[in-house]
């Protein structure tokens, strides 16, 4: 490993434990606790928590279905605007190659 990165591996991992240090000792203070030294720390065991459950859905039918009828309305105006510019690009691609054909032939 390079040296300039492994160097600036342990700083930060000095700054690291510094801000733990840091954590430990604001929590002590807020919890009128002795703080015990960074080397006789101990880490407790993290506690499983169940997630919560998920709440039931509280909106009301009539603004769930405005809601839906806005999406479709997005969705229909997105469908018309890329019909459009397919046609678009269609009418584009029949004036740019097949336009001077006729001239072509009828000379």
């Amino acid at each position: 490993m390079d040296e300039l990165r492994l160097a600036e591996l342990k700083r930060q991992r000095e700054l690291v434990r510094e801000h733990l240090e840091w954590l430990d000792a604001t929590i002590a203070a807020a919890e009128d606790a002795p703080t015990a030294p960074a080397t006789q720390r101990v880490t407790p065991a993290v506690e499983q928590v169940p997630p919560k459950p998920k709440p039931e859905a509280t909106h009301e039918p009539y603004l769930l279905s405005r809601e839906a009828s806005q999406a479709q309305e997005v969705a229909s105006t997105w469908q018309a605007g890329c019909v459009m510019a397919a046609v678009l690009a269609t009418l584009l691609f029949i004036g740019v190659f097949f336009w001077p054909l006729p001239q072509l032939i009828y000379r």
